[in-house]
């Protein structure tokens, strides 16, 4: 169950930051032509959110089930210690709360009747960057 676990949340975290940078890209765009919101928008969000939910329940998952976290949960002093272990178990999965927090609220942002792009752009911005500092490069491209 952990591998297909951590597959699946390797694998989602492609189409998160594909659908997150999507979604700053058409709103850049929309920004500097400023056009109104469209139906498509409203789409990539709704997927940018649902996949951002799914990747987390998947990390949380994780955080459970992972025989790393097992190890990090019964000494956590030690685990403080190794970077590793404390981006694993504390960096990681904080930083990326934040991000979904970010999604989420930008997801309704742009559903209200006189949304505009600017705070749209903005949280997806900072979750973009937030998600790409706290990637395990090191596990993930492997």
């Amino acid at each position: 169950m952990y591998n297909i676990v951590l597959t699946l949340h390797s694998v989602l975290a492609w189409l998160v930051l594909l659908f997150i940078l999507f979604g700053m890209t058409k709103s850049m765009m929309a920004i500097i032509r400023k056009n109104p919101v469209l139906p498509a928008d409203l789409k990539i969000a709704r997927f940018a959110t649902l996949f951002i939910h799914i990747q987390f329940l998947l990390g949380l998952t994780l955080l459970f089930v992972s025989p790393l976290a097992d190890g990090a949960f019964s000494d956590m002093g030690a685990s403080m210690k190794d970077g590793h272990l404390r981006q694993m178990i504390i960096e990681h999965p904080f930083t990326n709360i934040i991000a979904v927090i970010l999604v989420t609220i930008a997801g309704v942002k742009i559903k209200k009747e006189n949304a505009r792009y600017k705070p749209f752009f903005y949280a997806y911005m900072i979750a973009f960057f937030l998600l790409l500092s706290r990637i395990p490069y090191e596990n993930w491209l492997n």
